[in-house]
């Protein structure tokens, strides 16, 4: 059995309280967390790979999990503010999905594959389906 990885941390809530009050933690505690052997050995082959040692390679990824957290629970926050306070309206499942239909609809006739050049994208070698979905999806041709 491969040796646990141990995490300086403080315990999830304290984590999670200090996080919504946007405070710094001073104390340091040890956690041992133990993974399957398959993700041992992916977690092992990774801290090989980029030169750094298992704990800070787990240390960093909570951390930025800790971070997308924080940052979609501000952003939920904001927008469920927005609702409350009337700045938007909501819409029902059924029409957010016709109006998504109806825009992609209207971007896919906008320039049809047909009137793409031979050679693609602003004379690059794309294939013409490349350069199709590039306008469909991301109209940056």
């Amino acid at each position: 059995m491969p040796p646990p990885v141990f995490l300086a941390a403080c315990s999830a809530a304290e984590i999670l309280q200090g996080l919504s009050q946007g405070r710094f933690f001073r104390r340091l505690m040890v956690m041992e967390v133990q993974f399957t052997p398959d993700v041992q050995a992916k977690l092992d082959q990774m801290a090989r790979d980029v030169g750094r040692r298992s704990d800070e390679l787990v240390q960093d990824a909570v951390m930025g999990f800790l971070d997308e957290l924080t940052f979609t629970r501000e952003m939920l926050e904001r927008r469920y503010h927005d609702l409350e306070t009337g700045r938007v309206q909501p819409i029902d499942g059924e029409e957010a999905y016709r109006r998504l239909m109806a825009k992609t609809e209207e971007r896919r006739h906008q320039r049809p594959a047909s009137q793409l050049s031979q050679r693609g994208c602003g004379g690059n070698s794309f294939s013409r389906r490349t350069c199709y979905l590039n306008h469909s999806f991301r109209s940056m041709c």
